[in-house]
């Protein structure tokens, strides 16, 4: 996490933050859209790199060059764009991995483009001139890949990308080729449970996949929660290797004791309701419980509420402010479910 991403609001401001998130902001596909596997699998996400050709990479630009380059991007596109957001926008848009969480809004050249249904965005002069990522619902990597490729096709017929023998151009070396990354927002919460989480991610690796945590810190144990990805495999590849890994999780969950798992929620409950304060990781490993006892119907409680909570929580750093207000987010399930549940 980066501090300093977002201007913290003040205390008193959080019933008016979380209010816009409710009503004014509008909900991602991947969250709002019916969706394969989606017990196991949240979301699929095929990120694109480019660059354009004869400017400098974002890195080695002058603000003026940055400005430069955003027009020329955003004038060749329908998508609407986003110079700046609601600090509740910001925290959807990265929560649904369709925004870098560090990605600089407010900074020369910065801007930010989406579709309607927010299934797609392009983000401008991050690391790259262009990120076009595409989110989509459950287990539809194909469908991810379909999108991005259409936004890739439709900016191309206005702009030149930088290419050499290699590939695509790109500031960092290791992004030069083909410039796509394939992965999947996956919660293995019944291997992390039964123990065979290391083994398998051993195994994924081995496949030529990467495994990381929710926002790429690396650390497969947020709750079950995990990034898998790829440079190298296709989107196709990933769907069929992901069929095998969400039998093994659904066998895994089938084999946990419902009681340990009413324990684990109930023990969970309570550390919501007493905490004032959590990090990011203690807000989504409680809401990785939450999630596993709604899907093993250890409890009754509404899967996309709990995803929709925690869409909104990764962001920010692990500072006073920020922690509050995780807290006070989890204390709101009943509004945010009787809010999602209406869309």
């Amino acid at each position: 996490m980066h501090a300093n991403i977002l201007r913290v609001p003040e205390t008193e401001a959080f019933e008016s933050w979380l209010e816009t998130i409710l009503k004014g902001v509008q909900p991602p596909l991947w969250l709002v859209g019916d969706a394969p596997w989606r017990e196991v699998v949240l979301s699929s996400r095929v990120r694109l790199m480019r660059n354009l050709d004869g400017y400098a990479f974002p890195h080695r630009s002058t603000p003026l060059e940055l400005e430069e380059v955003r027009r020329i991007i955003t004038r060749s596109t329908p998508l609407e764009q986003r110079t700046g957001a609601s600090d509740a926008e910001r925290a959807m848009l990265v929560g649904s991995r369709l925004v870098a969480p560090h990605f600089e809004w407010g900074a020369p050249g910065r801007a930010v483009m989406l579709n309607r249904e927010r299934s797609v965005a392009v983000m401008v002069n991050e690391e790259d001139h262009l990120r076009i990522q595409a989110v989509t619902p459950g287990l539809s990597t194909l469908y991810a890949d379909q999108l991005a490729a259409d936004t890739e096709s439709n900016l191309g017929k206005e702009l030149r990308f930088a290419r050499s023998e290699l590939g695509y151009l790109a500031a960092s070396p290791s992004n030069v080729g083909e410039g796509r990354r394939v992965g999947i927002m996956a919660h293995l919460a019944g291997l992390t449970c039964t123990g065979g989480i290391g083994e398998f991610v051993g195994r994924v690796e081995q496949e030529g996949f990467e495994v990381r945590g929710p926002l790429g810190e690396g650390s497969p144990g947020w709750g079950g929660l995990v990034q898998i990805s790829s440079t190298r495999r296709s989107a196709r590849e990933l769907y069929e290797a992901a069929r095998c890994w969400i039998d093994q999780e659904l066998q895994s969950r089938r084999r946990l004791d419902r009681s340990f798992v009413k324990y684990r929620v109930s023990d969970v409950s309570t550390t919501i309701n007493e905490s004032d304060s959590l990090t990011a990781h203690q807000a989504v490993r409680l809401l990785g419980w939450l999630r596993l006892g709604a899907l093993t119907r250890a409890i009754d409680l509404d899967v996309r509420t709990i995803d929709a909570l925690a869409s909104v929580v990764w962001l920010g750093d692990d500072h006073s402010a920020w922690c509050s207000r995780r807290a006070r987010v989890l204390k709101q399930f009943d509004r945010f479910s009787s809010a999602w549940t209406r869309r």
